[in-house]
C-alpha cells in the first residue's frame, strides 16, 4: 500500500463519523436514486469542489465533531455545501431558528458558536455575550470562563462570598470582569444603584 493511500485509511480510521457525514452529503448532492436528493441534488445543492474531491480538505474546513450526536447543518439552506455555510449540529440545534447561527473566525477555524462552545468548554451564552461586549472572536473562544474563586486585595474567596461581602451581585462581578475589569475593581467598586441609595 502507498505511504498516501496509509495516511488516508488512518484518517479516515481516525474520523469515521466524519468521513460517513462526508459520504452522506456528496450522496444526497450527486445520485439521483438517494432518498434525500429531492431535497438536495434536485434542487440545485452542491458540495463544493474543494470538498467533494477531498475528505482531508473538508475535515480541515469543517474540523472534527464534537460528538457523535452532531451533524453537519448548512445555515443558509439557499447556500451550498461550502466554508462558511457548514457547521456540526446537534438535532435539537438543527431545529433552532437558522437566522440565529452565527460563525466566528479563530484559531485560522470558522465554524458556527454551537461548535466554538462545544471545542473550548466555554457556553455558547458566554460567547455571544463577550462578543457582544466587544471582543474579538479569539479572545471570546479561548479565554477560559471565570472561575467561580476571585483573589482580590490579598484574598481568595468563591464568587458567592465575594458578593456577600461587597454587596454587588454575582451577575455584575462577573459581568465586569468578562469586560475587562480587574477582580479588585469588579468586587470594590460600588454599583450605580447602591451609590444611588446613599
Amino acid at each position: 500500500m502507498a505511504i498516501h493511500d496509509k495516511a488516508r485509511t488512518e484518517l479516515i480510521r481516525n474520523h469515521q463519523h466524519e468521513y460517513n457525514c462526508w459520504g452522506a452529503m456528496r450522496g444526497r448532492c450527486r445520485y439521483p436514486k438517494n432518498p434525500s436528493w429531492k431535497y438536495y441534488g434536485a434542487k440545485g445543492i452542491r458540495v463544493c469542489d474543494a470538498w467533494e474531491h477531498s475528505f482531508a480538505q473538508f475535515l480541515a474546513d469543517v474540523g472534527p465533531a464534537p460528538s457523535w450526536q452532531h451533524s453537519l447543518h448548512r445555515p443558509d439552506s439557499a447556500r451550498n455545501y461550502e466554508p462558511g455555510n457548514v457547521c456540526w449540529a446537534t438535532p435539537l440545534q438543527q431545529t433552532l431558528d437558522r437566522a440565529c447561527v452565527r460563525f466566528i473566525t479563530a484559531q485560522g477555524l470558522t465554524i458556527c458558536i454551537a461548535d466554538w462552545a462545544a471545542r473550548s468548554g466555554i457556553d455558547e451564552a458566554t460567547i455571544r455575550s463577550r462578543l457582544k461586549a466587544g471582543w474579538t472572536p479569539e479572545e471570546a473562544v479561548t479565554t477560559p470562563s471565570l472561575l467561580r474563586l476571585i483573589t482580590a486585595q490579598g484574598q481568595t474567596m468563591w464568587l458567592a462570598a465575594w458578593a456577600r461581602q461587597s454587596g454587588i451581585s454575582e451577575g455584575t462581578i462577573r459581568s465586569r470582569i468578562q469586560k475587562g475589569w480587574t477582580p479588585a475593581e469588579a468586587v470594590t467598586i460600588p454599583s450605580r444603584s447602591r451609590r444611588r441609595r446613599r
